[in-house]
């Protein structure tokens, strides 16, 4: 396998380049139609600099290179797993707001969605040695939506949860359903939120001061609300610093 190593190192320099200007530009709020621009012109060389990274990673020590680079090569390849978060986020949040969003609504069954959440979310949850927790209901509950669009607020709801629970933490999600609504919870023990900021948290690109270096695009709360809001549902949530947070979607029942 031939690799000019200055290629690599200019690959390297490319998508830390790239994250940077890409993140620099999202902290300052720029438009939605910006960001699709931007998305579709970085999406591409990213997912080819993710996989020559993830590639020259899996050499063996003493094959092309030495520890070192290879340390800053792995580094490389959580860079650029940050950008390309923030990509599909801004794909996403562009895909769920008001102004491009379209809905196919279909009864689906609740428990299959929160258990598909919980199959993908799984092994992130296993790393961390988080309980990972479902209060699965008697009955089935069947649920008008958008299955896609729902799925995916269930899950940024969950690996937000198991992303801000620190190891050997634990979170539970519960459903409920009324003649006319249908709750779904999502609990953790995780840092919680600072009360004076509970209220952004679903606005754009708006992070809690207390996340510390953990990554994130800062954009999935907001395509939460876009897509329960969607759904003529509403969002709560409780959380104390320190302690944990509990987000709650109420649904209505659609027959």
């Amino acid at each position: 396998m031939q690799i000019d190593i200055l290629h690599i190192l200019l690959g390297a320099l490319l998508g830390s380049s790239i994250f940077y200007w890409y993140e620099t530009r999202t902290k300052q709020k720029i438009s939605s139609l910006s960001i699709e621009a931007i998305i579709h012109e970085l999406k591409t060389p990213l997912t080819g600099l993710s996989w020559i990274f993830s590639s020259l990673s899996e050499l063996k020590e003493g094959e092309l290179l030495n520890r070192e680079t290879l340390v800053l090569l792995k580094e490389g390849m959580v860079k650029i797993g940050n950008a390309l978060e923030l990509t599909n986020d801004a794909l996403s949040a562009l895909n769920t707001s008001p102004d491009y969003a379209t809905y196919k609504f279909r009864n689906y069954d609740l428990v299959s969605i929160i258990s598909k959440v919980i199959d993908e979310n799984s092994l992130s949850a296993k790393e961390k040695s988080i309980d990972l927790y479902y209060k699965q209901g008697k009955s089935p509950v069947s649920l008008y939506c958008d299955e896609i669009k729902l799925t995916l607020a269930i899950r940024n709801i969950v690996s937000n949860a198991i992303k801000y629970t620190p190891s050997n933490g634990k979170i539970i999600i519960d459903t409920k359903q009324s003649d006319d609504e249908i709750v779904i919870s999502v609990s953790d023990n995780g840092i919680g939120i600072p009360a004076t900021e509970i209220n952004k948290v679903f606005n754009k690109f708006y992070r809690a001061h207390n996340i510390g270096d953990i990554s994130g695009s800062g954009l999935g709360l907001f395509i939460v609300k876009n897509i329960i809001a969607g759904h003529d549902g509403r969002i709560e949530i409780q959380s104390t610093e320190g302690r944990g947070t509990k987000i709650t979607i109420f649904l209505p029942v659609k027959k």
